[in-house]
């Protein structure tokens, strides 16, 4: 198992147009899209492997996802690094899952960190 530095970095946007007229002129790019239409996630590529995960946040209704915010590592192996990390003492929260994420075919898993920060292990299939 190997980790190859960050996937993304995940934040929240009360304004989704705002958000992507912003990181869009720093000359992101969007380089994905999944969700619904209601709550569409945009992953803005930066370039230099930074990758933002922007997600709308309802516009004050809590959050119901329990896996966000978060940093996400990418890794060759979701499995091995969800194992590894837990042995060295993260909680874990989700088990390794598979996942289409509008035609992105994936594989994550979350868990805690020391002072509860979440922690993603992804990987593109």
């Amino acid at each position: 198992m190997k980790i190859n530095g960050y996937h993304h970095v995940a934040l929240f946007s009360q304004d989704m147009e705002k958000s992507l007229k912003l990181y869009l002129g720093l000359g992101g790019k969007i380089v994905h899209s999944f969700g619904t239409p209601e709550r569409t996630i945009n992953l803005v590529d930066l370039g230099g492997n930074a990758v933002l995960e922007i997600i709308p946040d309802g516009k004050g209704v809590p959050e119901v996802d329990p896996h966000l915010p978060h940093i996400c590592l990418r890794t060759d192996d979701v499995d091995e690094a969800f194992a590894t990390a837990i042995k060295f003492g993260a909680t874990p929260k989700s088990e390794p899952t598979d996942h289409n994420l509008n035609g992105m075919e994936a594989r994550n898993a979350f868990v805690f960190g020391p002072d509860n920060e979440q922690v993603e292990f992804f990987c593109v299939k």
